[in-house]
């Protein structure tokens, strides 16, 4: 554990197993895919097929090879382009936020650097 000021900053590896599965219980598919890209340790907790099938919601048996985990964010594909068509404000919202973090990386690429 790093402890900065008063705050302790704790590795999810130093934590115990019960913690990490309730805190894991409660994310999205979405916030679980952006997070299984953050560093080696998450993403092999987070490659379990079992965690990707409960996220992905559907209830046909799949035989092929695929992951779970593709097949997650391949559907999330697919529902990011419909929101443009649906009239459903919170699932905008939602592509509307991810539309502006692309256009600030996009712009921030173009900035001219200081350095």
């Amino acid at each position: 554990m790093e402890v900065i000021g008063r705050v302790g900053r704790i590795s999810p590896h130093q934590l115990p197993v019960e913690i990490v599965e309730s805190l894991c219980s409660l994310l999205t598919g979405f916030d679980a895919l952006s997070l299984s890209q953050t560093n080696s340790w998450w993403r092999k907790y987070l490659s379990e097929e079992y965690f990707w099938q409960c996220r992905l919601q559907v209830s046909t048996a799949v035989d092929n090879l695929e992951s779970w985990k593709k097949k997650y964010a391949q559907s999330r594909s697919i529902v990011f382009k419909a929101l443009k068509v649906e009239d459903k404000s919170e699932l905008m919202d939602a592509c509307v936020y991810l539309t502006y973090k692309a256009e600030q990386r996009r712009r921030d690429l173009h900035r001219p650097s200081h350095f």
